[in-house]
Parts: C-alpha cells; structure tokens; sequence
C-alpha cells in the first residue's frame, strides 16, 4: 500500500506529464480513492475481528473463534475480502 501511493505521489509531482489530462487525474484519484477506501475496509475488519480474523480458510470453528457481529461487521459480513476486492480493482 505504501509503495503504491509513494509511486502514485512521485509520478505526480516528478513526472506531471504523465498525468496532464484532467481525465487521467480524475481517474488516477478515484483510483487512489479506492484504494483507500479499501485498505480501510480490509484494516478495520481485522483489528475489529481480532483473534477471530485469519488469513487461512477454516473448516471447522476453532473453540477461541468468535462470531464478531459488532463494529463494520454490522454492515458488511466479510470486509477482509471486500476491502480485497476494492483495493485490487482500484490498482489497475
């Protein structure tokens, strides 16, 4: 994530060329727009899921593992792949 939005900064004030188009800049900032929006929706299921968040699919409950309806798991049942899925698109 890092490394993206140092490479997105780099090329806009090193290389302002490359994005002189307003059409370029509007979509390269909804692009960096989502991005965040993602790495957010990702980072916040995480910390509110906590011990119950894994990156291994499970098959069968685990007796620490909780089913975390509190917090954006209100809202949306699997923001880990949600924010994923955003994050990724935004990229290209």
């Amino acid at each position: 994530m890092s490394f993206a939005v140092c490479e997105y900064f780099i090329e806009l004030f090193l290389f302002p060329s490359i994005k002189s188009h307003e059409a370029l800049r509007f979509i390269s900032g909804v692009g960096l727009g989502g991005v965040i929006i993602g790495e957010f929706l990702r980072k916040t299921g995480m910390i509110t899921a906590g011990r119950s968040f894994t990156h291994c699919i499970r098959t069968s409950k685990k007796p620490e593992h909780q089913l975390v309806t509190w917090g954006i798991y209100r809202y949306i049942r699997h923001p880990g792949y949600l924010g994923w899925l955003v994050w990724s698109i935004s990229t290209q």
